[in-house]
C-alpha cells in the first residue's frame, strides 16, 4: 500500500514525474533542514533541479504543441500566450511572458509545419533529448 498522499493526481499524469515533483517540493517546504547537507549534496540537489527543469520544458513544450494541434486556444477564444498563461497559473503564479513566449514559439513551429525543414526537426531532436535548453531552441 502506497503511504504517498494523494495530490492532485489524475488520470493521464505520469505518476514517476508527479512523485518526484512531490517529493522535491516537500523537501523544499522543508528549508529549516538544508544545513544539514554536505556540500556536495548541494550540489547534487541542484542538479536535479537542472534535471527536472530540463523534463518540464520538453513536457511544456510538447503539451503546447498538442494543445496547438487540438485547437485548444481557440475553443476559449485565447491568444496561444494567454491560454498557456491561464492553464498553467491554474494551482502555480503564471509563468513568466518571456518563458510562455518561447514554449508557445518552440510548440508553433513544430504544429505549423509538421513536415518542416530538417533543420527544425534537429533542433526539436536535440531539445527533446534534453541537450539544448529552451532559450537556446528558440
Amino acid at each position: 500500500m502506497s503511504t504517498m498522499t494523494q495530490w492532485g493526481e489524475g488520470p493521464g499524469v505520469e505518476s514517476g514525474l508527479r512523485d518526484a515533483l512531490r517529493s522535491l517540493t516537500v523537501g523544499a517546504l522543508g528549508l529549516g533542514e538544508l544545513w544539514r547537507l554536505g556540500e556536495d549534496e548541494v550540489a547534487e540537489a541542484l542538479s536535479v533541479v537542472g534535471q527536472v527543469r530540463r523534463v518540464l520544458e520538453v513536457a511544456e513544450v510538447a503539451l503546447v504543441g498538442e494543445g496547438l494541434t487540438r485547437g485548444l486556444p481557440g475553443q476559449g477564444s485565447w491568444s496561444v500566450h494567454d491560454w498557456v498563461a491561464a492553464a498553467e497559473g491554474r494551482a502555480a503564479p503564471a509563468p513568466p511572458v518571456r518563458h510562455v513566449a518561447s514554449v508557445a514559439r518552440l510548440a508553433g513551429a513544430d504544429v505549423a509545419a509538421p513536415q518542416g525543414s530538417a533543420a527544425l526537426a534537429g533542433v526539436r531532436e536535440v531539445f527533446d533529448e534534453g541537450d539544448l535548453s529552451l532559450a537556446t531552441a528558440d
